[in-house]
């Protein structure tokens, strides 16, 4: 974003140079990965300030291009508890770990596998960031 700041920053100067009677404003944000929920998104839909306009310069793949959709984030925490047993007689527990494994290979064909092709591009994906559990290797 350091980048994008800079450039507007110039071509701001610019532009209300050649267009003094343009209302135009620039809000510098921290937060465009979270969607503007506390920055642009948030001034937006609380109308402190009313634009016609916000561009959110954060699409990663191509500079030049307007995005005019997007997709939402939501980050879920999945827990399940098991029965503690020895490594050697897993029979005498139920591996919470595994559960896990299982709850992902049941949901993951609502998902489409994420390819970056155009046609592909706004589909909903999955991704599964972390997994955590057990006390014990054994």
């Amino acid at each position: 974003m350091k980048a994008f700041v800079a450039t507007s920053i110039c071509l701001f100067e610019s532009f209300i140079k050649n267009h003094p009677d343009t209302k135009l404003g620039l809000l510098i944000v921290s937060d465009e990965e979270l969607g503007g929920k506390y920055g642009a998104k948030y001034i937006a839909d609380n109308k402190i300030i009313e634009p016609k306009v916000v561009l959110v310069p954060d699409d990663g793949e191509n500079i030049s291009q307007i995005v005019s959709e997007n997709k939402s984030i939501m980050h879920i925490d999945v827990f399940a508890e098991g029965i503690e047993a020895h490594a050697c007689r897993p029979w005498d527990g139920k591996n919470a770990i595994e559960m896990l494994f299982n709850f992902i290979n049941n949901i993951s064909p609502y998902f489409k596998e994420s390819r970056a092709t155009e046609e592909f591009k706004w589909v909903n994906t999955m991704n599964v960031g972390k997994i955590s559990g057990g006390l014990a290797t054994n």
